[in-house]
């Protein structure tokens, strides 16, 4: 794991978000390890863009940056969330605030891998026990058996406890439809990018057909996306992931709008630390249509090397009231990393 160079400019100094992020979310992304390096080269480059900039010029830092390199949307979100601690800390403020704050705490749910239905049942029961009122459940292998792996999970559960699905891609059109007729007794809160993510048509078909609202994620990248997908009336949710928006400024963005088309949101995760969850936390809290939240990346690392940050305790997130993203790194672990 690396771990960037502080990031000097003209109103303070601060050191940048983790690019262990970055790493994890190119993984996520299926690509290798190539991609990797590229950020990291990529990074070096942005930074001339960053250093000695006033923060507060985020809007014409964030253009330039597009403008250079407009894909690479990880490494541009470990330079944005850094800017953004910085602003709050010269303001004195949560960033939450600087973005118009609507709510201070919010529920996330807890997402179970696939598994047989029986794992996944325990797994249910497991995280129940631990205080959390929402799951969410990865199905994607087919109409019968993931029927099979809801039913198991709402026999273990009951019906108390909300439940939200992910197929992951991995049904078409018609299958979506007749997977979530077939669960509809199971009371799914929404089902989560059922189609591949190019079948934007496939999307609008499922919503029009199926009796559980559909969420868009890898179908929407950046606020152009959302605005594909509610043109086409396709979706009732977008799954906001700041790693492949490209930060906070981004993600707000299409929040907004998705707003504008009465689509709500949920801020999601892929395999990030509390660093950039933590930054997550904090669009979730200025955005009033972001009415989701899947922020449980964290809790399947083996090491949390985060100070601070979003706290979870029963499914509800919390925020320090420090200024910035309220969030450090433990000097130990980073005495361990390379710098860069």
């Amino acid at each position: 794991m690396l771990y960037p160079p502080e990031i000097s400019g003209n109103r303070g100094i601060v050191i940048a978000t983790s690019v262990a992020e970055v790493k994890k979310t190119t993984e996520v992304q299926n690509t290798h390890k190539t991609a990797f390096r590229t950020d990291l080269a990529v990074g070096k480059d942005l930074a001339t863009f960053v250093r000695g900039r006033d923060p507060f010029t985020l809007g014409a830092i964030m253009a330039e940056m597009d403008g250079f390199a407009p894909s690479n949307s990880s490494i541009k979100a470990a330079l944005e969330m850094a800017i953004w601690d910085i602003c709050g800390k010269l303001a004195g403020q949560p960033v939450y605030k600087l973005l118009g704050a609507y709510r201070d705490s919010f529920e996330t749910d807890i997402t179970i891998g696939m598994g047989s239905p029986a794992e996944m049942a325990n797994k249910a029961t497991k995280y129940v026990q631990d205080g959390f009122k929402t799951l969410k459940i990865k199905l994607g292998d087919g109409p019968e058996p993931d029927t099979q792996r809801m039913k198991a999970i709402r026999d273990a559960i009951g019906y108390s406890i909300k439940l939200r699905t992910d197929a992951n891609q991995g049904w078409t059109p018609a299958e979506t439809v007749r997977a979530l007729r077939m669960m509809e007794k199971y009371q799914m809160q929404i089902c989560e990018q059922p189609v591949p993510y190019w079948d934007v048509e496939g999307l609008k078909f499922s919503r029009d057909n199926s009796p559980t609202p559909i969420m868009a994620d890898e179908s929407v990248h950046t606020p152009h996306d959302a605005f594909a997908v509610v043109r086409e009336n396709a979706v009732d949710c977008i799954n906001i992931k700041l790693m492949k928006a490209g930060g906070i400024m981004r993600g707000a963005q299409i929040a907004t709008v998705a707003a504008s088309a009465g689509v709500t949101c949920m801020v999601g995760c892929m395999e990030e630390t509390r660093l950039a969850l933590t930054a997550g936390a904090h669009l979730v809290c200025s955005q009033k249509n972001i009415v989701y939240a899947d922020l449980d990346a964290f809790f399947e690392l083996s090491v949390d090397p985060v100070i601070g940050g979003m706290q979870v305790k029963d499914g509800i997130v919390t925020l320090p009231k420090t200024p910035g993203l309220g969030v450090d790194i433990d000097p130990a672990f980073l005495s361990k990393l390379h710098r860069i």
